[in-house]
């Protein structure tokens, strides 16, 4: 909706109370003040969609195309609260002087860093902050006015260019979180100069950086909004996507130059194998100049992690046999309280062994004790439905008991098969009853279904998996 920002200009009389001659003022002698109205067009800033209770402009009037000496860089403020229409109060108001029109300029936000100047710095890199973006959404105007009409009407528009991001998730997959996704934009300038005295933002020579993108919306249904500077077509756009899951990335292509006062908007879609970007489009700020745009999409930098994919061991996960293989996935699927932990990919079963020993669950008397923080196993239903052989290896590891007693679990623990301390892991460890069901399901074939009935006790914890 509009906003109409008021400048009203109240004479001193006790200043200006001799002032008769026709050329300084009306003909009864009192003087001429300027006073401006002003809109923002399109009606929104990027930001928010009223103006805000410490909003501030900057005017400068203008006469013959030379700034007038004593009104430059005059700070304007609210009047009153915050909304759509509402009054301004200059520190300073600005009389008609003769009967020839007189210029001026505005822009916002104002800056009293200017030292006479008229270019601010622009840093759109901090944006992700709170209360950053609105400090970069630089609007600029132009009017005139005289003795005959006083009113100056400003047109403010929007001098950056806005980027908009609409994301959203086809298939759910329960080990994807796109509500804690990390989106990063790279290859678009960031950083330039905003000139108030003519509305122009200018790109820096730096070279492109990365900027990691803020989103809100509920749900897999996310929005990024972020604003650039204008500048040349950049050739190395590239929006990468990090979910739980999968790393997407694709190129973000422009059909030109990035335009001041523009938004471009593009849809995308993140599928199980890839990103794709659909409907883009570019608009004015002002929705009714619509243009289309395409986005290229690229493959993605990691495929979806499935059952039978090998873990090497620098880490990654691939789908070729390597002389690095140190396991195999056999479930992409994992516990509650290993989802709590953040091992929320899968489980990896070692390819070795832990070395060609003979090792007992125990050769204590715990085998059959109730042990805090162990699954009780009635059936075999409950054993099939049991993951949880990470957290149950670790209350072993905390009775205290020596490690002879428990050397299935201490080898286990202790195991490396050439990799290491592997990051985002949780380390080797003995897998549950259910873990071994899901390995011969998923890796073997075996079709466990007919025995979900089978009556019974079981101990919940067996014998090498990594939870990732």
């Amino acid at each position: 909706m509009s906003k109409k920002l008021f400048v009203t200009m109240l004479a001193v009389s006790a200043m200006l109370a001799a002032c008769s001659n026709d050329e300084d003022g009306r003909k009864d002698g009192t003087p001429v003040a300027a006073s401006f109205t002003a809109s923002i067009n399109p009606h929104t800033k990027a930001y928010d969609n009223t103006w805000e209770k410490y909003d501030k402009i900057g005017v400068t009037a203008y006469m013959q195309d030379a700034s007038v000496s004593d009104y430059q860089n005059v700070e304007c403020s609210l009047a009153s609260e915050a909304g759509t229409l509402v009054n301004w109060l200059p520190k300073e108001p600005y009389f008609y002087k003769g009967v020839d029109k007189v210029g001026f300029k505005a822009y916002y936000p104002y800056s009293s860093d200017l030292n006479g100047g008229t270019v601010i710095p622009v840093d759109a890199t901090q944006q992700g902050k709170v209360g950053e973006q609105q400090k970069i959404d630089f609007l600029f105007a132009e009017g005139e006015g005289s003795q005959l009409k006083p009113e100056v009407n400003f047109t403010f528009t929007h001098r950056m260019a806005k980027l908009i991001f609409k994301i959203k998730q086809e298939n759910e997959n329960e080990n994807e979180d796109i509500e804690s996704m990390k989106a990063v934009l790279g290859g678009a300038k960031l950083k330039g100069s905003f000139d108030v005295s003519n509305g122009i933002v200018t790109a820096s020579e730096d070279v492109a950086g990365e900027l990691e993108l803020t989103h809100s919306a509920s749900g897999n249904d996310r929005i990024v909004t972020l604003i650039v500077v204008p500048q040349e077509q950049p050739s190395n756009a590239v929006l990468t996507i990090t979910t739980d899951f999968n790393v997407y990335q694709t190129d973000i292509t422009f059909p030109g130059a990035i335009e001041a006062s523009r938004s471009y908007c593009y849809n995308i879609t993140l599928k199980n194998k890839f990103m794709e970007i659909t409907d883009s489009d570019i608009t004015n700020w002002n929705p009714e100049e619509d243009q289309d745009a395409e986005a290229e999409v690229i493959s993605p930098k990691k495929a979806q992690i499935a059952v039978g994919d090998y873990l090497y061991a620098d880490g990654t996960i691939g789908k070729e046999v390597k002389d690095n293989c140190i396991g195999i996935v056999f479930s992409t699927k994992t516990s509650d309280k290993d989802q709590k932990m953040g091992w929320k990919k899968g489980y990896v079963l070692a390819l070795k062994n832990v070395d060609d020993g003979n090792y007992s669950w125990t050769t204590g008397s715990y085998i059959n004790a109730h042990v805090d923080g162990l699954n009780q196993i009635p059936n075999f239903r409950s054993a099939y439905d049991n993951l949880d052989g990470y957290s149950e290896t670790y209350v072993i590891k905390q009775l205290n008991n020596s490690e002879s007693e428990f050397e299935a679990f201490y080898k286990a623990l202790n195991y490396r098969s050439g990799s290491g301390d592997l990051i985002n892991t949780s380390g080797w460890y003995v897998p549950s009853i259910g873990q071994w069901c899901a390995i011969l399901e998923n890796l073997g074939g075996a079709d466990l279904a007919d025995k979900l009935d089978t009556q019974g006790r079981f101990l919940s914890i067996t014998e090498g998996a990594w939870a990732i």
